[in-house]
């Protein structure tokens, strides 16, 4: 059965209204994901020895029980929905997660020490962005699916 161009245009107008609902939860999920798992992969296990890079995707950042896992347990998600716009961002309050993600220069005493790069959350994101990807693409399809006719 062929649909009229009447029905086509209510059935786009009623999927452009529900897909950044449909966006907003499936990004809210994915988010969630990357967390746990930069939590589990990225700031969990053996503490890499000071000085290292790890390079881009070899880097943890262990959290000891010391430590307390401040910079596991501050991770935070924030999705927002602007018009037809959904962003999600993934992030943490705690300063020194910011220097190990992108490395720093600091200086102590009369000398400057160069904090090596040691990326966790970027790693994480980049890992799991064929499973963010198939979880948009079928928030995109339940949208239009149960949109109507």
């Amino acid at each position: 059965m062929r649909m009229s161009l009447q029905s086509y245009e209510t059935k786009m107008r009623n999927w452009q209204r529900k897909m950044p609902l449909e966006l907003e939860r499936a990004l809210g999920v994915a988010a969630a994901e990357v967390i746990g798992y930069t939590q589990k992969k990225r700031l969990s296990g053996p503490k890499m020895p000071r000085g290292e890079s790890g390079g881009f995707f070899g880097s943890r950042l262990a959290v000891g029980q010391h430590y307390g896992g401040h910079l596991r347990d501050s991770l935070t998600k924030r999705v927002k929905v602007t018009g037809q716009k959904v962003t999600a961002k993934i992030g943490t309050n705690v300063g020194y997660g910011a220097v190990h993600e992108f490395g720093k220069s600091v200086k102590r005493g009369s000398k400057m020490i160069k904090m090596p790069l040691r990326p966790w959350l970027r790693p994480s994101v980049q890992e799991e962005r064929p499973r963010i990807l198939k979880q948009i693409l079928a928030a995109m399809m339940r949208s239009y699916r149960g949109s109507g006719t």
